[in-house]
């Protein structure tokens, strides 16, 4: 009977706010969910686009919760409308990905795109992916650092489908990084990406020997080729 009792109270409560039950469920459990979000996972430089979500769950809510805050109907539409004129000038006319003026992802490359926030890095990718394509290697191992910007070498590497697809891998990973090498895979061709360069580097995948560099200083990448039989 207590509990009978008291979901009548609370239903009553959720009725006298002009909200329905589905809606305080939807909206407890999304605010829930943010505050779980924000307590078990740590910060890093990528958080934004994991909150993302979060903002996205909760746009149904606002415009239920604004008009019974501001007692106005009028509300909602004028908030909505003024984010929307707010965003505007980011989403049209940002300088990354801009959709208006020039030069605007309509008009560029995908190629000039990928390479719009980071332009110093544009001719050293290109040179080092040329160049791996050429040594005519079918799998390449990829070492890289804490922020590496691996995405470009794939594209580059297999975005010509009429050529041979190579094989790319993660290759002399520290122990507390992630997951552990494959070891099937024994490249002929590593590619440094975004940490210092030795003349040798050992993994487990095998023993590589620099070859070859390309760019200077923080752009700087570098392609080593497999030595011995290991």
């Amino acid at each position: 009977n207590n509990l009978f009792n008291k979901k009548i109270i609370t239903n009553t409560l959720i009725k006298k706010m002009g909200y329905e039950q589905k809606q305080i469920y939807y909206i407890t459990s999304t605010l829930s969910g943010a505050c779980l979000f924000v307590l078990l996972l740590r910060w890093q430089p990528w958080i934004t686009r994991l909150e993302t979500p979060i903002f996205v769950l909760m746009a149904p809510a606002v415009p239920v919760l604004l008009p019974s805050i501001f007692d106005r109907k009028w509300i909602t539409p004028f908030v909505c409308g003024g984010l929307f004129v707010f965003v505007t000038p980011w989403l049209l006319l940002n300088e990354s990905r801009p959709i208006l003026g020039e030069p605007s992802i309509f008009s560029s490359s995908g190629f000039e795109t990928m390479f719009r926030n980071k332009p110093g890095l544009r001719q050293p990718y290109s040179e080092t992916m040329a160049y791996v394509r050429s040594s005519g290697a079918a799998e390449v191992g990829l070492i890289m650092g804490r922020d590496t910007w691996e995405y470009p070498a794939w594209v580059l590497l297999n975005s010509d489908r009429r050529l041979t697809p190579i094989r790319i891998e993660q290759i002399c990973i520290p122990p507390k990084s992630g997951p552990k090498e494959d070891p099937s895979f024994k490249p002929q061709i590593a590619v440094l990406l975004g940490r210092n360069a030795t003349e040798t580097i050992n993994c487990e995948s095998g023993t590589f020997k620099r070859e070859v560099s390309f760019g200077s200083g923080r752009d700087q990448l570098v392609v080593y080729h497999r030595v011995g039989d290991n």
